[in-house]
């Protein structure tokens, strides 16, 4: 259980020193820009949650989560992948 405790914490700063990079804030003068920068967001989860998926799985508490996590990395991989 700890091991996921470190996994999501780890997201989290990711999240916040992504957002501190990111504080060059534009101005989404646009809906372009908006959607720019919402799509920009999206796709930063998805790696973020790539990355944590094999450990989530490594430190889950039950059979049954760690299979859940497991069977889903895959999916996300490829769809994440084929965004690349």
């Amino acid at each position: 259980m700890p091991a996921l405790k470190n996994a999501l914490h780890q997201i989290q700063i990711d999240y916040k020193t992504l957002n501190k990079n990111e504080k060059r804030i534009m101005k989404l003068d646009t809906l372009q820009k908006l959607y720019t920068n919402e799509l920009r967001d999206l796709y930063n989860a998805e790696h973020q949650l790539l990355k944590a998926l094999p450990k989530m799985a490594k430190a889950a508490s039950s059979e049954e989560l760690k299979g859940a996590f497991e069977k889903h990395l895959p999916c996300y991989e490829r769809t994440y992948r084929g965004r690349i």
